[in-house]
């Protein structure tokens, strides 16, 4: 879940194998197609290839376990729940925060993984090209995901300012000297 750039919830959760999952075994590469954001009329669809640690997970979650968690249940949905139906929003929700939580010891949920990797990103002083792409990866312009999930403290927000600032009179003392 958090091996790409955390998308919203509904598009992982309403993951359907030949419909937005498409497994290539011969290659061995899963691409995913998460169009269904809620921002999608205003950008590009999302469309990406699984990091290869993820591929043979879902091979064998779909080779071998996958048609049994459905229990016969008609449908496509990838991710299903103790009944073998697909997530409901809260239900997908909770399911994140308990796998968070056995394996972290906090409960987090989809925001928080998301403004989490935001404010990672931008703390560490990536290009704005990385910042642009990772927003749009995200469903955002990069002016709404600095405002809505970056959470560093205005401390460290306005640090750059200062470290550029510094920098500047730096250059200006060096060619200048000191009058």
């Amino acid at each position: 879940y958090v091996f790409l750039p955390p998308v919203r919830a509904g598009p992982i959760r309403e993951l359907e194998l030949n419909t937005s999952v498409f497994l290539d075994r011969e290659n061995n590469k899963v691409t995913v197609d998460l169009r269904k954001h809620k921002t999608r009329a205003r950008y590009e669809p999302v469309i990406a290839e699984l990091c290869r640690e993820l591929v043979p997970s879902v091979l064998d979650y779909v080779a071998h376990y996958w048609e049994k968690l459905k229990r016969n249940q008609v449908h496509q949905f990838l991710f299903v729940n103790q009944k073998g139906s697909p997530f409901s929003s809260s239900g997908w929700s909770s399911h994140v925060q308990s796998i968070f939580q056995r394996k972290t010891g906090q409960r987090i949920g989809n925001n928080l993984i998301r403004d989490s990797f935001v404010t990672y990103v931008y703390g560490k002083g990536v290009t704005e090209e990385l910042k642009e792409s990772l927003a749009e990866f995200m469903g955002h312009t990069t002016e709404t995901a600095q405002e809505w999930y970056y959470r560093a403290p205005g401390t460290v927000r306005r640090q750059a300012g200062v470290d550029f600032t510094t920098a500047t009179a730096r250059q200006i003392m060096n060619t200048h000297g000191s009058e």
